[in-house]
């Protein structure tokens, strides 16, 4: 509460902040920075990526079982971090036994990582609300997949929930049970997926790092110039 300038990575969060410690946050998104690409068509089937930190209270189980059961016809790849962890292992066991729409790959240098889901058609990310960090999260993936121009298909998270709507750029299942994350890919038709990518394109400067961050480089400035 004494610092001179405090962030946080959403809204809803700095309003807590401020209800309940009584001091303003300024809300930095945790964003990637721009990418320069074009939007890839979209082939016969649906490819769907996730890529990120392979947590237990992540649940990534539930997006493997939802497409693999799904009727749509669509693929997942995951690259995840934790190679060799006891979990990844789980995940790469379960992937085997769901059959050749879910592969688990080895995770690729950040800097790589946005180029390499531009090949993609949809990024995914569902997670369960297992802890309040869960439930408010806003996180860099969900940046990145808008850095790379492609669709994204999530859960009932808040603040997820805010921006994908604000720029119309997925769609959101009814809740975290992997039927219906299933049910919510059968619209996905390749009218509406070249849509997203294109609002995914027209969002990506507004939320790259360079434009969230500017706000906390104005407020340093102001700081260090006193």
């Amino acid at each position: 509460a004494r610092a001179g300038s405090a962030t946080t990575v959403s809204d809803t969060i700095a309003e807590r902040y401020a209800a309940e410690f009584g001091f303003a946050c300024g809300v930095v998104r945790n964003a990637a920075p721009y990418f320069e690409l074009q939007a890839q068509p979209v082939g016969a089937s649906i490819r769907i990526v996730h890529s990120g930190g392979a947590q237990q209270n992540r649940r990534i189980e539930v997006m493997m079982e939802a497409v693999a059961r799904s009727t749509a016809d669509a693929t997942l790849d995951l690259y995840l971090t934790g190679a060799g962890s006891p979990y990844v292992r789980e995940l790469e066991e379960l992937a085997a036994r769901l059959g050749d729409r879910v592969t688990v790959h080895p995770p690729v240098p950040h800097a790589e990582l946005v180029p390499l889901l531009n090949s993609y058609d949809v990024g995914i990310h569902v997670l369960p609300r297992t802890n309040t960090n869960n439930a408010l999260a806003l996180p860099n993936k969900f940046f990145d997949y808008v850095q790379a121009r492609i669709g994204i298909a999530i859960g009932p998270s808040e603040e997820m929930v805010r921006e994908l709507r604000t720029h119309d750029l997925g769609v959101v299942a009814e809740s975290f049970r992997p039927e219906d994350l299933g049910e919510s890919l059968l619209p996905l038709d390749a009218d509406r997926l070249n849509a997203f990518k294109r609002h995914a394109g027209d969002a990506a400067r507004a939320l790259s790092f360079e434009v969230q961050s500017a706000p906390v480089r104005e407020r340093l400035r102001e700081l260090l110039g006193a």
